[in-house]
């Protein structure tokens, strides 16, 4: 029952959010954190606008893998409802019950989902009476992922939802009033110091690059500490940003500057943000015929829809994830090619009677980090040697006159010069 039932927040809250609970302080003893629940006494988990097992390590203990049947670390058996209007994963939770469809807000399939619930109640299943704060939480949660329906992915089911909600008299339209004018208008200059100086250094830095036909805005900003906000911040950017992109260039990955410019108004940003150790990658386009920065991020590690995603990237500097980011849209716009389209040739390889002095010599002179090692009699490959191992071993005094073969690593999959890469 309702009573038995708490929320579990992933990470921290959004500052909007924490701004409603806090105004309504009946509903703070709902918010529990992992630590506060006791496992073994879950028999049921509903899962809400994710459904991608690597985005749940706060229910390790509750969820013991995406695949089904359920069942919690200890063992026991879970129930698992899914809410998701997210692209599908590869390790998305296969629930005992799942609802998905590619709407503009989870809440708006919350909404149908009580609306034709209560439509077939009959005496055996009662009608879900909702109360004027769960009207107001649903309506708000459709206004924040519509973008107050500008939002390119909004459907005319987010419409409908809000129709439901506003049509039952209990919507507190105070609080969507004060939402909609206050807590979610955000201009540069009403902007807290803190959040400002992240937005001042996003606008600095932005420069637009072109990916074949597509222009892409690329933005940073670092902070020694935690930024709540930076998914906001890089929207009021995206809708502020006249960045400079190069005239007829490719994109840049050294982040340096075009040298010929010329005034343009990008229709995606992807913005870069350091906070502590942390790296956040945040990406937005204008509607869904602009570049897919969900399947980007998704590539990074996120996830998130076709014009709003991001991703936290571990283990990587700021120059790092810049890097892969711009190889990640530079290989989703361009156009079908082949290996033989970016492949070397002549192949610098080494055979297998070559030492490890000849393979440092190949390292040094073409600058590779690995050397196919291809076999004396048949000419085919048979592993590769890495760059690095070879370093280590010099270091360690190794016989500069031992084989290659000693230290390679398997071949792996072998393409042929027609096959497709495929992003």
């Amino acid at each position: 029952g309702e009573e038995n039932a708490v929320l579990l927040w992933p990470g921290t809250r959004d500052n909007r959010l924490n701004s409603y609970i806090n105004s309504h302080q009946h509903l703070d003893h709902l918010c529990h954190t992992p630590s506060s629940v006791d496992a073994s006494t879950v028999r049921r988990i509903v899962i809400v606008d994710t459904r991608s097992y690597s985005r749940l390590p706060h229910l390790s203990t509750m969820l013991s893998s995406p695949s089904h049947p359920h069942r919690t670390a200890a063992g026991s058996p879970v129930e698992v409802y899914v809410y998701d209007h997210h692209p599908p994963r590869e390790d998305d939770v296969v629930g005992d019950f799942t609802v998905v469809r590619p709407w503009g807000a989870c809440c708006s399939i919350i909404t149908q989902a009580i609306v034709q619930h209560n439509e077939s109640a009959n005496e055996s299943a009662e009608e879900i009476q909702l109360s004027g704060d769960q009207t107001t939480a649903l309506a708000l949660g459709i206004y924040q992922d519509t973008g107050n329906f500008t939002f390119a992915s909004t459907t005319p089911n987010d419409f409908a939802a809000a129709y439901h909600l506003s049509a039952s008299g209990k919507l507190n339209q105070h609080a969507v009033y004060d939402y909609l004018h206050s807590a979610n208008v955000w201009t540069p200059s009403t902007l807290p110091s803190d959040d400002k100086d992240i937005f001042d250094q996003l606008m600095r830095t932005a420069r637009a690059y072109s990916f074949h036909d597509r222009n892409v805005i690329i933005a940073q900003a670092a902070s020694d500490n935690p930024c709540r906000s930076f998914s906001d911040i890089v929207h009021l950017c995206f809708e502020n940003s006249h960045a400079e992109v190069p005239h007829d260039s490719p994109a840049r990955s050294d982040g340096a500057p075009p040298s010929k410019k010329e005034k343009l108004l990008a229709r995606t940003l992807f913005a870069i943000g350091r906070f502590g150790k942390n790296v956040v990658v945040v990406g937005r386009s204008q509607t869904n015929a602009d570049l897919d920065v969900g399947a980007v991020c998704r590539h990074m590690g996120g996830g998130g829809h076709h014009c709003a995603a991001s991703a936290n990237v571990k283990k990587l500097t700021e120059g790092e994830v810049k890097e892969e980011l711009f190889a990640h849209i530079q290989a989703l716009v361009s156009p079908e090619s082949h290996v033989c389209d970016i492949m070397s040739s002549p192949v610098v390889s080494l055979s297998s009677s070559a030492t490890l002095a000849m393979a440092n010599d190949t390292f040094v002179r073409y600058n590779m980090k690995k050397i196919p090692i291809t076999s004396e009699r048949s000419k085919e490959c048979i592993g590769v040697i890495d760059r690095m191992a070879v370093e280590k071993l010099r270091k360690h005094c190794f016989d500069e006159n031992t084989s290659v073969v000693n230290f390679m690593e398997s071949a792996g999959p072998l393409l042929v010069p027609g096959a497709v890469c495929a992003y």
